[in-house]
């Protein structure tokens, strides 16, 4: 009976232990972007940055982006066609070192019929 107690409290040990490490709070800082999407219907938006692609992401939450410190160009365009147009972006931003940089891609106004 106290071999059960004893591997009781170890293994409840155990978990209060590793419940307490968070990624979050390793001390590194994150350098990238937040992409978040303002008035858009539920799309995927492959994002593209400096040319390179980065992510396939969802208009329904936000996506973080590791990109290093310096200035970039973000261009993003949605798998959706709407008639002959998709919803694109074309945006210049800069990311500091440790930093992360919140951009909000709206899709008032975006629709663009140049496709890629």
């Amino acid at each position: 009976m106290k071999r059960i107690g004893v591997i009781t409290a170890l293994l409840a040990l155990s978990l209060a232990i590793a419940g307490g490490c968070d990624d979050e709070t390793a001390g590194v800082d994150q350098t990238g972007i937040n992409l978040r999407f303002a008035n858009c219907l539920p799309l995927g938006i492959w994002v593209f940055v400096d040319d390179e692609y980065q992510s396939f992401a969802s208009t329904e939450e936000p996506q973080f982006i590791s990109v290093t410190a310096g200035s970039h160009t973000l261009w993003a365009r949605s798998n959706a066609q709407l008639g002959d147009e998709f919803y694109s972006w074309d945006i210049e931003f800069s990311v500091s070192d440790g930093q992360i940089t919140e951009l909000t891609l709206d899709c008032t106004d975006a629709l663009d019929s140049g496709g890629e």
